[in-house]
């Protein structure tokens, strides 16, 4: 099987490894990228040993690598943002855009000829409203309130739309899904996702 393949169902079920609310908590008070990245990697470290494969982090500034004899045989940058980044500016989107392309990028490297690479976008979705009682306590209240104002459901829907249509040149995204990341301050919390690639680094500095 390819580690693609594995990664893509650790992802599918990674919300299972945090205990019940865990993941909102860190989700509503900060972005969730490396809690995230830290908890797949562990589950990869867990699910190919370390006989013939290790899982590293911030290899060479890559957030995830899986390495076979010290040849990265795949490669895993991750970024976070939340639903109204989609759907409240556009060019908070065209941001998180141009940060996943600049990730990408940077693995595109000749010591990662032949690696399997792979973007994660996760998109932190609120299901409830934040009161006021926690300003200052959820990191992103005021936006999460301002763009809930059109509707919770609707905002999510918009949000997935508007990341599909920026991604769209990709054609790579192989993997959409959600995690449901439990309860944290009364408030329910999905994190959406969509994992890009696999881009083969070789074939792509060719074709530039």
């Amino acid at each position: 099987m390819r580690i693609g393949e594995i990664l893509k169902e650790e992802l599918a079920t990674l919300s299972e490894s945090f205990v019940p609310g865990e993941l909102a908590y860190l989700a509503l008070t900060s972005k969730v990228e490396f809690p995230i990245r830290d908890r797949l990697a562990f589950r990869l470290h867990t699910r190919l040993g370390d006989a013939t494969s290790l899982v590293a982090r911030e290899w060479h500034r890559t957030d995830l690598a899986v390495l076979s004899g010290g040849v990265p045989t795949l490669l895993l940058e991750v970024k976070a943002m939340y639903s109204f980044d989609a759907v409240d500016s556009a060019i908070g989107l065209r941001n998180f855009h141009r940060q996943v392309l600049k990730d990408r990028d940077k693995s595109l490297r000749p010591e990662a000829r032949g690696a399997e690479i792979y973007a994660l976008l996760l998109v932190t979705h609120p299901e409830a409203h934040c009161g006021a009682r926690l300003d200052s306590v959820v990191k992103y209240r005021t936006g999460i309130e301002r763009a809930a104002k059109r509707g919770i459901e609707r905002v999510r829907k918009d949000a997935a739309e508007a990341v599909s249509k920026a991604f769209e040149e990709f054609r790579l995204i192989t993997t959409n899904g959600s995690l449901e990341a439990g309860t944290a301050f009364g408030v329910p919390v999905r994190i959406d996702y969509h994992l890009f690639g696999p881009l083969t680094a070789g074939k792509a500095e060719e074709s530039r």
